[in-house]
């Protein structure tokens, strides 16, 4: 995510009341509940992503990659370390890749012992990433640098560099060769060739403050881009028009889509509030649940065939210093789980 609009979105999710919220929906197809909350160590979070295989969420820390069993909800608080851990990419043959920010590198280890196999150069404030089905090639989005870094995770090294000519911030694959990347700072997305290593095309985003969360439904051939002025857009994947504007609450990051229910959930850090789109083919993209759920959520994995979507939320209070970012208040860092209707 981007580290400024972290440090804005969550003094504003502190200052501001959680006030008996209810959840509103425009159709009964949103049936989400709030099933549990796991404790964590404290310390700032970010991406998150759910392990089917061994039934682990990973979970990017300032310190190194949490691992939590979501069957008996023992959590490590550090199976890795890291600097300033972005997100956690799953790879083949039980590895994983995980990015720091601080330190210009994506780490590859081993998910189950939590072994590291190699350190990897990337570019500047390394942050999202994913895994290329059709390349077998990881891409970091490079914010300072505005370009992705393209890693080989057999080889354990960096292969390429894609210019994107903004600040990129998440993405999304077709699984046909194709990447879409909306850039934060210009209100567009980056269509990426994957085997041309280029940008192909460019779709507008209007009126698109700070872009963030990125979601593809790539069998309706609809892309949902987050934007920081309350509002999300959808757009055509095919040529980038616009489907639709979707009204949304301040201060979303990560977003994910949901293959099973074709949804589209968007975690909101203030006041807390899951936003849900409907993304079916066929259909124009509307939102059909607004959830209420913990402040200070911007993150989340998803579980589609079990069911389950892995909210990172915490409590902050004022900055330690004038002008410093909030402070998670000790104690309150948990994963909040929400259950789907099946």
């Amino acid at each position: 995510m981007r580290v400024r609009m972290m440090a804005v979105g969550l003094a504003l999710a502190w200052a501001s009341q959680q006030a008996g919220m209810a959840a509103t929906t425009e159709s009964g197809t949103a049936d989400i509940k709030i099933i549990a909350n796991i404790p964590g160590g404290d310390g700032f979070w970010d991406y998150a992503a759910f392990d089917g295989a061994q039934r682990r969420l990973f979970v990017g820390r300032e310190d190194g990659v949490m691992a939590l069993d979501v069957d008996t909800q023992k959590v490590i608080d550090r199976l890795i370390p890291g600097q300033r851990v972005h997100a956690i990419v799953l790879l083949p043959k039980g590895r994983a890749l995980s990015t720091n920010g601080l330190s210009n590198t994506a780490t590859l280890f081993d998910r189950a012992s939590g072994k590291i196999l190699a350190q990897i150069p990337t570019g500047k404030k390394p942050d999202s990433a994913l895994l290329d089905p059709v390349s077998g090639f990881v891409l970091v989005m490079d914010g300072d640098d505005q370009d992705i870094t393209l890693i080989d995770p057999n080889a354990a090294k960096a292969v390429a560099r894609i210019p994107v000519g903004g600040s990129p911030e998440s993405a999304a694959t077709d699984g046909a060769g194709r990447v879409f990347v909306n850039l934060s700072d210009r209100g567009e997305v980056a269509v990426i060739d994957i085997a041309a290593r280029k940008v192909a095309a460019r779709y507008a985003l209007p009126g698109c403050e700070d872009a963030s969360g990125l979601a593809l439904n790539a069998k309706a051939g609809v892309i949902v881009s987050t934007c920081a002025n309350l509002k999300a857009l959808a757009v055509s994947a095919s040529d980038g028009h616009l489907l639709a504007t979707l009204p949304i609450a301040k201060y979303p990051d990560a977003i994910v889509f949901d293959p099973i229910r074709e949804f589209i959930y968007i975690p909101c850090a203030s006041p807390g509030t899951l936003v849900v789109v409907a993304v079916h083919r066929g259909s124009t993209p509307a939102v059909v649940a607004n959830i209420p759920i913990a402040r200070g959520a911007h993150t989340l994995a998803i579980d589609a065939d079990g069911g389950r979507l892995y909210v990172p939320a915490g409590d902050f209070g004022p900055p330690a210093t004038e002008g410093g970012r909030p402070s998670l208040i000790a104690g309150t860092f948990k994963i909040q789980v929400l259950a789907l209707k099946r």
